[in-house]
């Protein structure tokens, strides 16, 4: 159940240039770069258009308003380029990520029932209709200057909330591969006292591999996850701010 959520967000993902284009993560194709580099070329300009349309609002601020606003535009941009950065440089740690979840699979299902498919939807639902309800309060105060200078914020704003929901999505594929070696652990100690010597050094063996294949799976999701996730608690201590 678990994997048929990754690769929902993979194929959502891959539109942005976020996540590799599918479970069965291959080195990057020269249509892929391409793609990457057209994603930075498209929040670059974007982002460009929006400021000079946003610049007489901005020079409206006061001098701590004014800078805490453009370092939130810029953690906000900084964010997009790293996450296609990662997405495309980091191949080989998603092919290790995922071939290690799938080796720690067996139990994981017991976990992890829940729908993929309404999890994702429900999310959308909620950041859909905030989106809806800004736009229509700002649309009806601002006009169509607020499109000019926000649009290109929708997208952003998106790909940040995939990501979002792709960290949530790892982070649960870990929670429930460490939740499956628990329950294991506490059956076969139940049961210890029925099995011979040798079964329990073999099951212990098992359990100590699994372990060590998890705490890898943690070292790659911190490599892989550390900036964005630092950019995304900038810019939502920021936006607190102002």
């Amino acid at each position: 159940m678990d994997f048929q959520q990754l690769r929902l967000v993979f194929r959502v993902g891959k539109i942005f240039a976020i996540t590799p284009p599918s479970l069965e993560v291959k080195n990057q194709t020269t249509n892929q770069k391409y793609y990457s580099c057209f994603m930075i070329v498209f929040y670059t300009v974007g982002v460009l258009v929006s400021c000079y349309y946003r610049k007489s609002y901005y020079l409206q601020h006061i001098h701590i308003k004014f800078a805490i606003q453009i370092i939130l535009d810029s953690s906000l941009y900084v964010f997009n380029i790293c996450t296609v950065l990662i997405a495309l440089n980091k191949r080989s740690q998603w092919f290790i990520l995922i071939k290690n979840f799938k080796i720690t699979q067996e139990g994981s299902e017991k976990v992890n029932k829940k729908s993929h498919l309404l999890k994702f939807a429900i999310s959308n639902f909620f950041f859909w209709g905030i989106v809806l309800h800004t736009t229509y309060t700002f649309t009806s105060l601002m006009g169509v200057d607020f499109f000019k200078m926000y649009t290109i914020e929708y997208v952003q704003i998106y790909a940040q909330f995939l990501h979002n929901f792709l960290i949530y999505t790892v982070l649960n594929m870990l929670r429930v591969r460490y939740r499956a070696v628990t329950l294991a652990l506490s059956k076969e100690v139940c049961l210890v006292t029925k099995l011979e010597r040798r079964s329990v050094a073999s099951f212990l063996n098992k359990i100590k591999y699994n372990v060590c294949i998890l705490k890898e799976s943690v070292n790659i999701f911190n490599n892989i996850f550390g900036w964005p996730n630092l950019l995304i608690i900038l810019f939502g201590s920021l936006q607190i701010l102002l």
